[in-house]
């Protein structure tokens, strides 16, 4: 009996483990020093690795050195962050934000589509502009949602862009934005986009041995 309990729980173990591994994940924490294909927001935004002090070590430093734009923050262009949402399944994006110098009055996930002639969708997020500390924020959105939906659960299109499952199947680029005044500089860390599997909670050893009690 004890062995076919074994059996069982290794067998539900090894579905576990294969879907993480098959699941669609990328995330960047910065713990490396380097910025790893990761642009400023603008042009005339700086990035940099800062090698500690982040959500979790070290952590991407967007800097407007002259007031410009009033935007900072980073983009990535490459495969994983993005091409189709609904391929890759995405359906969460995380990020941890720390606000180091200026006034700030937005924050946003930003989702470009098709190419830098268009626009895209954004993601207002509740941050506290006043506070100095990591604050650590969670999306979850469907890339199959009809504008209505997407908008209802948050989102807003931007002039030129197309629709939501449009631009979330030919996505250009995804980033964190903020806008304000002054000399502007923020802290990144922890950016992640994941897929059902991965953003579902995988249980514990307990957790699964407990099932065959």
């Amino acid at each position: 009996m004890k062995q076919r309990l074994s059996s069982a729980v290794m067998f539900v173990l090894f579905l576990l483990a294969t879907t993480v591994a098959q699941a669609d994940y990328v995330s960047e924490g910065w713990d490396d020093g380097i910025v790893n294909g990761w642009l400023g927001a603008t042009g005339v935004v700086d990035l940099n690795v800062i090698p500690s002090g982040g959500y979790s070590g070290g952590y991407l430093m967007s800097t407007e050195p002259v007031f410009q734009y009033g935007i900072i923050g980073a983009l990535n262009y490459r495969p994983e962050y993005s091409g189709d949402f609904l391929g890759h399944g995405y359906v969460r994006l995380q990020v941890a934000v720390k606000f180091l110098t200026g006034t700030f009055s937005e924050l946003y996930f930003h989702v470009r589509y098709l190419d830098s002639s268009h626009n895209g969708w954004q993601f207002q997020l509740a941050a506290d502009f006043e506070s100095r500390n990591w604050q650590q924020f969670t999306v979850n959105f469907n890339p199959r949602w009809s504008d209505v939906d997407a908008q209802a659960a948050g989102w807003s299109r931007e002039y030129t862009s197309t629709n939501f499952i449009e631009t979330m199947a030919n996505v250009y680029s995804t980033g964190i934005k903020a806008r304000g005044t002054g000399d502007m500089s923020m802290g990144i860390d922890e950016f992640s986009l994941k897929d059902q599997a991965t953003a579902a909670t995988i249980s514990t050893w307990s957790e699964v041995k407990a099932l065959y009690r």
